[in-house]
């Protein structure tokens, strides 16, 4: 039997656990030292068949309503709804989360998208280069549900949403299930006292989820938390009643999973996973293509032996007929030419374009660079998780600029920013340092010699960020 492992992808890199393992085995960075070592470990592993559990908080959710279409036609409505969610971005799941109104059927479709496909691409390429078998591509958040039925049950109201924070090595996450479906999850990092954030990140979520109205204020969620029992008395001392701590030991048990290392819930979520195949899946073609494979080899020689049958059979058929066939050859090759011939015509009949091929190719692939390079919202995107890291800075005012006639064009943003007087030069650099991070750009602090409006309270500062070139 072939071996199996899950490959846990984190913003931190990827590790590899073995079946049945409280703990990973290998680890990789996302670096060149980190690739190289993941390459040789492929290679090393050939005949193992991998899962990908994606643990990334570049994950956007999106409820969608869609009326009762089947087949082809609901195929493409929803994909045009995950193209216009993902914005071109690949990997996107879906969950249908069933019908409703009686009176006018619709379906409710959850679309999920991971908006940084590029902190995927390496490992991806490095599988596909290996023709190593994935069998599958999933995300800890639609992991989460084969977890619901195994919790023990709610001390009040039992039908009401969860809200369930879970730890691991990616940091501290939030999800909320209804009716044992996922609405959405938020991903945050620990920090060195992980459960002194609990309590905040879930009141933040829940009023996320109130104004999007995936949560209504007449039956409020059910709080859990699932942790080791030596950490209960800790989150019960940062949060008030109301949170339901669940013994993460105790249930790893009852699912068969192997104990856990202090409050870490992945190998709960990886021994669901393998048990659980009917899970959301991100469909990546290209690390589909070595399982299809494997699946070919495994029926070859049942297919080289009926081949072999049937070619005896159909021989003598083929004698028989093989007079006819000339006839039929030669038919077919006057057709051919003479599809040719009207083809020919037809294209000498086709008027020349106003511009040379080569040209109008270029000012398409300066069209398509300019797009890339205009991505407001995706950068904005994440120079706001670099405010949420810094809530005493106000912006006052953002500006940014795009030079087209520029040959390579970048996307430079300005924020204008107050900061508290006390340490602001420190602040403004810690800051700086938190946007290089969320935004992969380069960030510079520009003097300013326009005074707040209340100078004993506030310091302007600007900040520039300078992101790099789209790729040609």
């Amino acid at each position: 039997m072939a071996d199996r492992r899950t490959l846990h992808v984190s913003a931190a890199g990827l590790a590899s656990h073995a079946p049945g393992a409280s703990a990973a085995d290998s680890h990789f960075t996302p670096d060149a030292d980190g690739l190289a070592r993941f390459a040789a470990y492929l290679a090393a592993h050939a005949r193992t068949r991998f899962t990908l559990l994606i643990d990334l908080p570049d994950e956007i959710f999106s409820t969608e309503t869609i009326p009762p279409l089947r087949g082809s036609d609901r195929r493409r409505l929803l994909a045009r709804r995950q193209e216009r969610l993902g914005a071109g971005v690949p990997h996107v799941t879906r969950l249908s989360l069933g019908t409703r109104n009686a009176s006018k059927p619709e379906e409710t479709v959850l679309l999920a998208a991971l908006t940084r496909p590029e902190s995927l691409r390496p490992w991806f390429d490095a599988l596909t280069r290996a023709g190593s078998i994935v069998s599958g591509v999933h995300s800890i958040p639609f992991v989460g549900m084969a977890l619901l039925a195994h919790l023990p049950p709610a001390r009040s109201a039992p039908d009401a949403p969860q809200l369930l924070a879970s730890l691991g090595p990616a940091g501290l996450r939030v999800s909320c299930y209804a009716d044992g479906k996922l609405r959405f999850s938020r991903l945050t990092p620990a920090g060195a006292d992980p459960w002194a954030s609990c309590h905040p990140e879930i009141q933040r979520t829940r009023q996320y989820l109130h104004a999007q109205r995936i949560l209504g204020h007449d039956m409020p969620p059910q709080i859990r938390v699932l942790a080791h029992p030596d950490h209960h008395t800790a989150i019960r001392n940062s949060a008030p009643d109301g949170i339901d701590c669940v013994d993460l030991v105790a249930l790893a048990h009852n699912c068969g999973a192997p104990p856990p290392i202090g409050s870490d819930s992945l190998p709960l979520l990886i021994h669901l996973l393998a048990r659980a195949p009917r899970l959301p899946a991100i469909h990546v073609p290209a690390l589909g293509r070595a399982r299809r494979i494997a699946r070919i080899g495994q029926t070859a020689i049942l297919g080289t032996a009926l081949v072999v049958g049937a070619s005896l059979a159909l021989g003598a058929a083929n004698y028989m007929a093989s007079q006819e066939s000339d006839a039929q050859s030669t038919q077919l090759r006057a057709r051919i030419t003479d599809a040719q011939l009207r083809l020919d015509q037809a294209r000498a009949a086709i008027p020349p374009t106003p511009h040379p091929p080569a040209a109008i190719h270029a000012t398409h692939a300066r069209a398509v660079r300019l797009h890339a390079a205009a991505d407001i919202d995706t950068r904005l995107n994440a120079v706001s998780r670099a405010f949420d890291h810094h809530p005493q800075i106000d912006l006052d005012r953002l500006e940014w600029t795009l030079n087209p006639t520029d040959p390579d064009p970048a996307l430079t943003i300005r924020l204008h920013i107050n900061l508290p007087i006390q340490g602001a030069n420190t602040l403004a650099e810690t800051f700086a340092a938190t946007l290089q991070t969320t935004t992969q750009a380069t960030t510079t602090i520009e003097p300013t010699g326009i005074p707040a409006a209340d100078a004993q309270q506030r310091q302007p500062v600007v900040v520039r960020i300078d992101f790099p070139p789209s790729a040609p």
